[in-house]
């Protein structure tokens, strides 16, 4: 099976602002709720899951699709470092 993108669809939208990326990300995370409630999981499930997304997503930077983790530095040595 191949998905194809359809023209009119949502791909031909242009985020232009901020504001238009939050919204848009905010859409996603509410439809990916939306498809598991239909699955039929939990409320506290689909609560855990929502969360996790919106951690993740807070965590990188830049809109969707262009965006890159955070790295962090990891001590090398010393008290903080592992082994």
């Amino acid at each position: 099976m191949k998905l194809v993108a359809l023209r009119g669809g949502a791909a031909d939208e242009v985020l232009r602002t901020a504001q238009d990326s939050e919204d848009f990300e905010q859409e996603i995370v509410d439809e990916h709720a939306i498809a598991m409630a239909a699955a039929g999981l939990s409320d506290g499930h689909i609560r855990g899951t929502r969360r996790t997304i919106i951690k993740f997503a807070r965590s990188l930077t830049g809109p969707l699709g262009k965006r890159r983790a955070r790295t962090r530095s990891w001590p090398s040595s010393g008290a903080g470092a592992t082994r």
